[in-house]
This record gives C-alpha cells, structure tokens and sequence, in this order.
C-alpha cells in the first residue's frame, strides 16, 4: 500500500514538473514571438523613412523659395537683405554683429541721412532682364 502511494505522488510530481516545463516552453514562444513583430514593426517603420524624408523635401522647398517678383512686391527690403545675407560668412560674426548692423529701407524715408544713402529701383533693373 504504501508503495501505491508513493507511486502516486511520485506520478503527480512528474505531472507537475512537466507541466511547469510546457509552461515556461509556452512563455519563451510567447516573448520570441512579441520579439518578432516588435522587429516587424520596426522594419516597417525604417522602410517608411525615405518616403517621411522625400515629403518633408518637398514641403521644406516649398516653404523655402519665395518668387522673386512676390518679394518685391510685399516686401523689397528683403531681396537685398537675403542677398547680402547669402554672403556673409556662416560663422558667428556673420550671424551676430553683421547681420544687425544692415539697414535695408522699402522707400526713401528713414532716417539716416548723414550717410547719405542711394536708392536702388529694383523693379526697374528686374524690368530690363
């Protein structure tokens, strides 16, 4: 008899171990497989990038050019402002001390007149091209 019961539980703790076996074999499938579309998904972000990057191209050169004829409709201060400022050098005294010491005047009223300042038609010379 007490060899039945032995038999038993013997049987029972072998049922019990594979049963945690099967368990921990079904929790390592189930975190490969999150591992697996965590990586699809990623993929599939990754291959989206130059399609992300040639849209963002576009609109950048879109907000990025302004006609000319635009600007010197609204604003003829700003033709010579970006020429001059495509000139000056990309270092910090182009950035800082150059830039702020431009004046650029739409019309003929401002107010340095002591150094005697000329005034360029760019509607005419934009005429003539």
């Amino acid at each position: 008899m007490g060899l039945i019961i032995f038999l038993v539980i013997l049987a029972a703790l072998i049922l019990y171990a594979i049963s945690i076996y099967n368990n921990l074999v079904n929790s390592r499938n189930r975190v490969g497989n999150a591992f697996s579309q965590i990586d699809v998904q990623l993929t599939r972000r990754y291959d989206l990038i130059p399609n992300l990057v040639e849209a963002v191209k576009g609109y950048m050169g879109h907000e990025r050019f302004t006609p000319y004829a635009a600007m010197l409709e609204k604003h003829p201060e700003r033709v010579i402002e970006k020429a001059v400022y495509g000139m000056l050098p990309k270092t910090a005294l182009g950035r800082q001390s150059l830039r702020r010491k431009l004046r650029v005047f739409a019309n003929a009223n401002h107010t340095h007149a002591a150094q005697q300042p000329k005034v360029l038609d760019l509607k005419k010379k934009s005429e003539t091209k």
